[in-house]
C-alpha cells in the first residue's frame, strides 16, 4: 500500500501569514508556482495561497495588493499527512481538482507537498507493467496532445498506467471562434485539414512507442470547448491535462484553457505541471 510519504517532495517552499499580497505573489511568480502554504510564526499551516487568488484579489480590492495575504487565503484546503494512502488522497485530488496538496504533521507544519506529478510517477513505477484493470476504477481517460512533445509524453505514460482503460487522445486545431465555421469552410477543406493533422500526430504517437494506440481525435475549434464537449460527448471519466511551466501572455493564455476545462467539465481533471520526469524522455522510447 503507497503512502504519502512513500511520494511527497520534502522540498518546500511557504510564506509567512504576516507577508504582503503582493509579496508573496511576487515570489510564487519568480519561482514559477501556482500555489503556496502560508504559514504563521510558530510553523503551522494558516491556509493555501493561490496566484489567480491574490491576482484578482490584489485587483479588485482597494489597496489588496498591500494586505496581508491572509486575506486572501484558502484556508479550507485539501491537506494530507505522511500516512495518508496515496488511493484515497488521489481520490480526494480528483474530486476536487487539487493540483498539489501541502502534507502537515500533527502540529499542522509543512512537511512536504504532492503535485499531480509525483502521484502519475509513483503509480507508474508500481501499475505500468501490472495487467490489472483500470486503476481506480477509471475506464475512459482523455489526453488533450498540442504541438510539441508534452503531450505525447503525457499520453505514453497514462497508456502505460491506467492499463485496460479505453485512451482517448485530443487535438484541437484552435481557431478563433469568429472564424468557426463560415470563415475557414471559405477559406480551407476543413476535412483535409483534420487528416493533415492526424495523420501526422498517428506517425508521432507511434515513434515513441505509445501501445496499444489510443483513439485519436482531431477537431477544429476552440481548444477549451471542444476539449469540454468531446469528453462529456465520449463519458470520458477523467481528463489529463500535461502543463509546461509558461510567463506572461503565454501562460494567461495556455492557463485559461486548463481552467476552463477544470471548471466545466463534466469529469475530474488531472493537471501535469513541473519538471519533466526522465522516464518521460521521447529520445530513450522507454
Amino acid at each position: 500500500m503507497l503512502t504519502v510519504r512513500q511520494v511527497m517532495s520534502s522540498d518546500v517552499v511557504t510564506a509567512h501569514a504576516d507577508a504582503s499580497v503582493d509579496a508573496v505573489l511576487a515570489t510564487m511568480r519568480e519561482l514559477g508556482l501556482r500555489q503556496l502554504p502560508v504559514v504563521d510564526a510558530g510553523g503551522a499551516l494558516v491556509g493555501v495561497a493561490t496566484d489567480r487568488a491574490l491576482a484578482d484579489y490584489a485587483s479588485d480590492t482597494p489597496g489588496g495588493a498591500d494586505a496581508a495575504v491572509t486575506e486572501a487565503l484558502d484556508r479550507e484546503p485539501l491537506l494530507a499527512t505522511a500516512d495518508t494512502r496515496l488511493s484515497d488522497l488521489v481520490e480526494e485530488m480528483l474530486s476536487r481538482h487539487a493540483h498539489a496538496v501541502p502534507v502537515i504533521d500533527a502540529d499542522r507544519a509543512v512537511i512536504g507537498t504532492v503535485a499531480a506529478v509525483d502521484v502519475m510517477r509513483a503509480l507508474h513505477a508500481v501499475h505500468a507493467d501490472q495487467g490489472a484493470g483500470p486503476y481506480l476504477g477509471v475506464e475512459r481517460v482523455l489526453v488533450p496532445i498540442g504541438n510539441d512533445d508534452l503531450g505525447l509524453l503525457a499520453l505514453r505514460l497514462v497508456v502505460k498506467l491506467f492499463k485496460g482503460a479505453e485512451i482517448h487522445a485530443l487535438h484541437v486545431v484552435g481557431v478563433p471562434s469568429s472564424m468557426v465555421p463560415s470563415a475557414i469552410m471559405s477559406a480551407v477543406d476543413p476535412g483535409a485539414r483534420v487528416q493533415q493533422v492526424a495523420s501526422g500526430l498517428e506517425r508521432r504517437i507511434a515513434a515513441i512507442g505509445v501501445s496499444p494506440l489510443p483513439i485519436l481525435k482531431v477537431r477544429l475549434g476552440s481548444p477549451a470547448d471542444e476539449i469540454v464537449e468531446y469528453a462529456e460527448q465520449q463519458d470520458i471519466r477523467l481528463i489529463v491535462i500535461p502543463s509546461r511551466e509558461r510567463h506572461g501572455m503565454r501562460r494567461v493564455l495556455l492557463g485559461s484553457v486548463a481552467e476552463h476545462v477544470v471548471r466545466h467539465s463534466h469529469c475530474p481533471s488531472l493537471i501535469l505541471r513541473g519538471a519533466l520526469p526522465e522516464l518521460w524522455s521521447v529520445e530513450t522510447g522507454e
